[in-house]
């Protein structure tokens, strides 16, 4: 009996050259959970990741996407992060958005049973 299992899920890693260092997730990749599965047994059927540019408008929608996704943008909050979200206002300012890069991945692993 073959059990398959699907495991769709993205990797919301927002990077900023001028916010790298308040504004980046935890660093995942398809090959290290690929190597998760494998560990514990399961044959990789498919496997890709993509990276992908995401701009920001405005710093309200930032501050949603932040806080909508807590596991990437561990204890942001507006206060603790106000100077850095003022200078990103600066950006939007001058340049109309801010823009990163999100990072989303798919693995497709099996396991016989």
């Amino acid at each position: 009996m073959w059990c398959i299992g699907l495991i769709k899920t993205h990797q919301n890693a927002f990077t900023c050259q001028i916010h790298y260092d308040l504004f980046v997730g935890r660093n995942l990749s398809t090959r290290k959970f690929s190597a998760y599965f494998e560990k514990a047994g399961f044959e990789i059927i498919r496997a890709e990741e993509v990276f992908k540019p995401i701009r920001f408008f405005d710093i309200g929608a930032f501050v949603w996407f932040a806080h909508i996704i807590e596991w990437e943008f561990m204890g942001f909050s507006v206060d603790k992060c106000f100077d850095k979200l003022l200078k990103m206002q600066e950006v939007i300012d001058k340049d109309g958005f801010v823009e990163g890069t999100i990072h989303r991945y798919l693995i497709v692993a099996k396991k016989m049973l």
